[in-house]
């Protein structure tokens, strides 16, 4: 019979650890479920407070959406002016454009015409070079002439 004691002894022991582990996990969920049951009472205090802000907004959203209809009304006569005033300035930049070409095309005629002088001016200075040259020898041959004349 001890052996069936020390058998009966051990399987309660068994037990007893068994039973320990699992209050130990029933420990450990208890405390999970005390975390949980405090973010639910957290979770809960905010879906008030969302609610309590719905309810405000909603109270508030007439007054805003006539605001806003004021709002776009005043925005639509602004940007009906401003895209007057954008088309009156792009009239003048056409314009302006226009007149710069106009004076692309005149300074281009200036340079090709300033071209042609420096072209003219180059060969009225050869043409001087050559009369210069000319009048020093009919000079030198006018006085070789009279040299010889006096000889």
């Amino acid at each position: 019979m001890t052996d069936e004691i020390k058998k009966d002894v051990l399987a309660a022991e068994e037990a007893i650890l068994r039973l320990g582990k699992e209050a130990e996990r029933m420990s450990s969920t208890n405390k999970l479920l005390e975390e949980a049951a405090k973010n639910v009472a957290k979770a809960q205090e905010e879906v008030s407070e969302a609610r309590k802000d719905i309810n405000r907004y909603a109270e508030s959203s007439a007054s805003m959406n006539k605001r806003t209809d004021e709002l776009v009304t005043s925005l639509n006569s602004r940007y009906e002016a401003l895209e007057t005033r954008l088309r009156g300035i792009d009239l003048e930049i056409t314009v302006f454009r226009k007149g710069v070409d106009g004076l692309e095309s005149a300074v281009q005629q200036i340079a090709k015409t300033v071209e042609e002088i420096k072209e003219d001016q180059d060969r009225a200075e050869q043409g001087l070079r050559s009369l210069y040259i000319m009048v020093i020898v009919v000079l030198a041959l006018s006085v070789i002439g009279i040299i010889v004349s006096f000889i």
